[in-house]
Formats: C-alpha cells, sequence, structure tokens
C-alpha cells in the first residue's frame, strides 16, 4: 500500500519502512498531497498510516469522506462544536471522534 501511494505520486512526509524483522509492521507513516482517486485514499491501511487531504470547506470533505465503501470511523479536529456536530451527524461512518 505505501509503495502504491508513492508511485501514484502521493508525498511521502515520514516513515514508510519495514519495522523490525519478525511479522509484518511498519513504522508510522505520514502521506501528503493525496488524491481521491489514489489506492491509499480508496482502501483502509491497517497500520499507522496517516493520509493529508486538502478541503476547501466541511460539506466538501463530509461528501468526500462518504464517497468510499468503507468508513469504520471519521474524526474532525476544530474548536467549533457546531463543525462537529453536523460532521458527526452527516458523515456516514462506525465511529466519529472529535478532538479541540
Amino acid at each position: 500500500m505505501i509503495e502504491s501511494g508513492v508511485k501514484e505520486g502521493a508525498k511521502l512526509v515520514t516513515g514508510g519502512k519495514r519495522w523490525g524483522d519478525k511479522g509484518y509492521f511498519v513504522e508510522p507513516t505520514v502521506f501528503a498531497d493525496v488524491q481521491d482517486n489514489m489506492r491509499i485514499a480508496r482502501e483502509e491501511i491497517f497500520g499507522p498510516v496517516q493520509s493529508i487531504f486538502k478541503f476547501k470547506n466541511l460539506d466538501e470533505a463530509i461528501e468526500r469522506a462518504n464517497a468510499t465503501s468503507y468508513g469504520l470511523a471519521a474524526g474532525i479536529i476544530t474548536n467549533d462544536i457546531h463543525k462537529v456536530m453536523k460532521f458527526s451527524q452527516r458523515v456516514q461512518a462506525g465511529s466519529v471522534w472529535y478532538d479541540e
């Protein structure tokens, strides 16, 4: 999955290498400049991998978050409780968390 992110043009900010010599572990990894059509955006990665997306407003973020076949969890970071409520009511995810 990490190789596909790099190949499709996402910027590997940190991590991405194997962790240890036993099992299937990977370093905590962060991608920037991720586009919605990339594999790392469309499929869930079960590991410490974070993709960073840019969006213009909350409605766009919700629309894009709901354009997936998965949706196990979603999160929002804001100091505006009204945005938290709107996001949690409209995003289609099993769990929604927020932080200030």
